[in-house]
């Protein structure tokens, strides 16, 4: 695990926040639709902050993983 800059604490996750649209397939069956989801489309993506105090750690993907990994050491 590795230690959150900010509050400390030891974590072994990041939490992410997209905002968009979902798409779905969507179809008739019977005397109903039936949908699968095909697709998200991110309209804006928020940085990636520890769980426990709620700052942001990363602005990428590829720093989350380099942080996760225990690059931060």
């Amino acid at each position: 695990m590795v230690k959150c800059p900010k509050c400390k604490k030891e974590i072994d996750i990041l939490r992410h926040w997209q905002e968009g649209t979902n798409v779905y397939d969507c179809w008739l069956e019977g005397k109903r639709m039936d949908y699968q989801h095909d697709e998200f489309h991110a309209a804006h993506e928020q940085g990636y902050e520890c769980p426990k105090c709620g700052k942001e750690i990363a602005q990428s993907e590829a720093d989350a993983i380099e942080f996760l990994k225990g690059a931060n050491k």
